[in-house]
Order: structure tokens, then sequence, then C-alpha cells
């Protein structure tokens, strides 16, 4: 069930559904940290490490 979120009447938006996100971390002498998540079909978030 989706609810309105309260906002300004002015205001506008998205309504974002990813099936994925990645996330990148910087680390230092350039090694970084890269962690995909990906939905599955039950839409749970299924978490990878990437190479960098």
């Amino acid at each position: 069930m989706k609810k309105n979120v309260p906002r300004p009447s002015h205001w506008s938006g998205w309504n974002l559904s990813p099936s994925s996100i990645e996330f990148w971390l910087d680390g230092e002498n350039r090694i970084h940290e890269r962690l995909k998540y990906i939905k599955d079909e039950s839409g749970n978030w299924i978490k990878s490490l990437l190479s960098p």
C-alpha cells in the first residue's frame, strides 16, 4: 500500500521503484569498494561486491 507523503503544494517529485542500486565507496590509494543491490522476483535485495 502506497501512502502520500505530505509536501507543500508547489513541490513536485518522482516515485522511484529501482530494480538495482550501486554504491561506490571511495578508498585510499584507489582501493574502492563497489556494492550492488539487485531486487529479485520476491522483492528481496541481493547484495554483491563488484570489482573496482
